[in-house]
């Protein structure tokens, strides 16, 4: 009897030391490799495979699994880029990370949907969705997606005069509301 009580209870703390621990790992089905620009401690980084030049822009790249994507503008080893969402009058609403080389192919409610194709092939329909907080969710790209419309952009001054900025209008995958979303595209 002492056996079994004992092992509950060693099974117990084993479920409350592992499930409460800040350093607990993601499973491996919630992980995603993505590209992303690498501080200075890319190299030191648990979730970093590999680092190398980027191919046309200046700087180098990390190649990360990543079960969230890390914040712009915060001090983290794996820089993402950004996307802000925009008002009609050109103020910041929100902003999302969204790893490097991807673009911005529609967004639902607080997220937004960006395709994986570049990376993994075109002939895929694969996904994620990401929210303001780095949060991600494996997702698909919807076959009949509406096409974002080019617009002018205002002085957006997190992006500062970058060549690579573009602003769309995207109607929102839920809702139908025009969506206005700003971010660089891939360097060429």
């Amino acid at each position: 009897m002492r056996a079994a009580v004992c092992g509950r209870i060693v099974a117990l703390l084993g479920v409350v030391v592992t499930g409460c621990s800040p350093t607990m790992r993601s499973p491996v089905e919630q992980m995603v490799e993505l590209r992303f620009w690498a501080g200075p401690e890319a190299r030191g980084d648990h979730r970093v495979v590999n680092v190398s030049p980027h191919c046309c822009c200046s700087g180098e790249i990390a190649v990360a699994r990543v079960s969230e994507l890390p914040l712009p503008l915060a001090t983290d080893p794996l820089e993402p880029e950004l996307v802000v969402e925009l008002t009609e009058a050109g103020g910041v609403l929100r902003r999302w990370p969204m790893p490097v080389d991807l673009i911005v192919a529609g967004v639902r409610d607080e997220q937004i949907l960006v395709p994986l194709a570049p990376m993994l092939g075109a002939g895929t329909d694969r996904a994620i969705l990401v929210s303001p907080g780095g949060a991600m969710v494996r997702s698909r790209v919807p076959p009949r997606l509406p096409e974002p419309v080019l617009y002018t952009c205002p002085v957006i001054r997190d992006f500062g005069e970058s060549a690579y900025l573009r602003c769309f209008q995207f109607l929102d995958l839920s809702s139908g509301e025009v969506r206005r979303l700003a971010f660089q595209g891939p360097c060429t």
